[in-house]
């Protein structure tokens, strides 16, 4: 049996991605603060390829982040070998994310409304999951195949039809504005098929702590297989995705761009083929080649909770520092256009990475040298 550090140092390729994947959802809040754009920026009428592509990265950040929660969920049932210890933390810290999403997070987001984001989600995911761990393995396999490969079928029903149970069809499948009694919820993350993902990530973290043969066998099948399912039905429009993709015919890369351009809000099944493929191969490389799990990847996927608290001030705070404060004299905000200040953008992400680098270390260094504090398990 491999010690605990060995399996560690095994299992390190997860803080790489989950490393990889914070630092691409940090590009997007960045890109949110700073700037203005009147567009959505996959609108291929009037975004551009730069633009385009800075966006579309975003879109692996929630599929994998709720599949690696999956993951990390059955690494921890196999570290405590207690299922009611399982279902007892999946309880609580769903609670814990919950709390978190309603007030530290939406608080930094400066919006009136409450908006139900990818941290409630897992959440709730966690919550409901506490009694499912209970159930065989092959049921949890059918329905998260169910959930993810089916919730498409629904799309064209709407919560209108359900009179004042609409609310219910907005938190199973339909993003949108709900009220608890006089208070406005925006659902951005509805729960299905994101249960779904998260089921799947804790039901492939089995194969991970397996021998390198049958791991690597399982994430290339798995990613292989499910980009197959992206493109035989995005090709055809058959099914998956409410948008179909469209041909330019004298702009071949306006086409690619169609072409991977997918609903994310609530994902169709084809950008959950898409994203969670793709990431299956990344996660086939970082393990394979364990030189490209440079040490930031490393640092940053230890403390994931702590970064996602902690980046949001930071890049609002520098935007106020800047904007409102105006620390840079002579700086003018840039008013954002398809040619705009996305160079900006992108020098303000990497001033704040390396801002953030250095208390997540700290943290870091701290949960390793305080493993016995329970309480440091919930950020």
């Amino acid at each position: 049996m491999s010690t605990p550090v060995n399996q560690s140092f095994r299992l390190s390729y997860l803080d790489a991605i989950r490393g990889c994947i914070l630092l691409i959802m940090a590009l997007g809040h960045t890109r949110g603060y700073w700037s203005n754009a009147g567009f959505d920026p996959m609108d291929l009428s009037q975004t551009h390829t730069a633009l385009f592509l800075t966006r579309w990265l975003g879109h692996f950040c929630a599929p994998l982040f709720m599949f690696l929660a999956g993951i990390s969920i059955y690494l921890y049932e196999k570290s405590v070998n207690n299922r009611v210890s399982l279902s007892r933390y999946l309880f609580t810290r769903g609670l814990w994310l919950i709390l978190l999403e309603v007030s530290i997070v939406n608080f930094f987001s400066g919006r009136d409304v409450l908006i139900w984001q990818v941290i409630g989600m897992t959440g709730l995911c966690m919550l409901l999951f506490a009694p499912l761990v209970w159930l065989p393995r092959p049921v949890l396999a059918i329905l998260a195949l169910v959930l993810i490969f089916g919730h498409n079928a629904f799309d064209t029903f709407t919560g209108v039809s359900w009179g004042p149970w609409n609310w219910v069809w907005h938190i199973l499948h339909q993003r949108g504005l709900i009220h608890i009694g006089s208070f406005p919820l925006y659902l951005l993350y509805p729960l299905i098929p994101w249960i779904g993902v998260f089921i799947a990530g804790y039901l492939l973290g089995e194969y991970l702590s397996k021998p390198e043969r049958i791991r690597d066998r399982v994430l290339l099948g798995t990613g292989i297989i499910l980009l197959m399912i992206f493109v035989v039905l995005r090709y055809t429009n058959l099914y998956g995705n409410p948008e179909f993709w469209q041909m330019f015919p004298d702009d071949l890369l306006k086409t690619v761009l169609s072409f991977i351009a997918l609903q994310k809000y609530p994902p169709s099944l084809l950008y959950l083929c898409l994203t969670i493929g793709i990431g299956c191969l990344v996660l086939l490389l970082l393990a394979r080649y364990p030189r490209l799990q440079i040490q930031p990847l490393l640092v940053f996927g230890r403390v994931p909770l702590f970064f996602y608290l902690l980046h949001l001030p930071v890049i609002k705070l520098g935007w106020w520092l800047v904007n409102e404060v105006r620390v840079i004299p002579g700086f003018v905000p840039a008013e954002y256009s398809p040619q705009g200040n996305l160079l900006t953008i992108y020098i303000v992400w990497a001033i704040t990475m390396l801002i953030l680098y250095f208390p997540c270390c700290w943290y870091a260094q701290f949960k390793r040298e305080h493993k016995s504090w329970q309480s440091l398990k919930y950020i």
